[in-house]
């Protein structure tokens, strides 16, 4: 990932003045994040994270304790997908409402590092969420500052969740049982996450970029649903994803 790339990211996801952001070195990995920083994969964006971090989406990365970093690209689909079919069906999405419809599982193969979201049994609301995520790994970013975790407009409440800084042993997962489902990680051989650092992204080629990790544009709604999953439309306002998931 390039300065150009990141800069471009802060431009087109409107990151909040006060957030700082640094591309690795060579030789950083996902975890050479200093005590002040955090470390975001380029994927969750164009998935639909934005800074500051939704109140729920900070619930959910408590409860499980994992840092942002530990989920795959179609996690991050699973989790603001809901959000935004909870804006217009319920006041706001709870973190054991999200649990009712998704179980957290760990990636495919033994040295896998990273989580995604498996639907409940009749409870998938998300369908035809990419299967293959090309070079995500190797596209990440550290961050630091002020504005990402809370809204600067308003109060932080005594004792506020915040998000997990270290890369920690999530609760309630499974093993994914060798299958692939939809939304999990997917995309490439998952490798020991010791693996993926910064050495290899000058080696990546623009044609193995899939359109998760391809400099952004500007999304139109139609790309936006195509991005987030078919979701349908009984379900689905029709400017819903004009919205953006922040902590308002």
């Amino acid at each position: 990932m390039t300065q150009g790339d990141l800069d471009c990211l802060r431009e087109t996801c409107s990151f909040p003045i006060g957030v700082q952001t640094r591309i690795p070195g060579k030789g950083e990995m996902v975890l050479s994040a200093s005590s002040d920083e955090v470390a975001f994969y380029e994927a969750a964006f164009p998935a639909g994270l934005r800074f500051p971090v939704h109140p729920t989406i900070r619930q959910i990365l408590d409860f499980y304790s994992i840092c942002p970093a530990q989920l795959s690209p179609n996690a991050w689909r699973n989790i603001i997908s809901v959000l935004v079919i909870w804006r217009f069906h319920r006041p706001h999405l709870s973190l054991n409402e999200f649990r009712c419809l998704y179980t957290l599982l760990k990636g495919p193969g033994s040295e896998s590092e990273w989580l995604y979201f498996k639907a409940r049994p009749s409870k998938n609301v998300l369908k035809g969420a990419p299967s293959n995520v090309k070079g995500w790994k190797r596209r990440f970013f550290f961050i630091s500052g002020d504005d990402w975790e809370f809204h600067p407009m308003i109060p932080r409440e005594e004792g506020g969740v915040q998000v997990p800084r270290s890369w920690g042993a999530p609760v309630e997962v499974s093993s994914s049982g060798g299958g692939m489902a939809e939304g999990e990680v997917g995309g490439e051989a998952e490798g020991d996450i010791r693996g993926e650092n910064a050495a290899t992204a000058d080696h990546t080629s623009e044609s193995s970029r899939s359109i998760d990790v391809s400099p952004l544009g500007v999304l139109s709604r139609e790309d936006s649903v195509e991005l987030a999953g078919i979701i349908g439309e009984e379900m689905l306002s029709p400017h819903a994803f004009d919205l953006d998931v922040k902590a308002v």
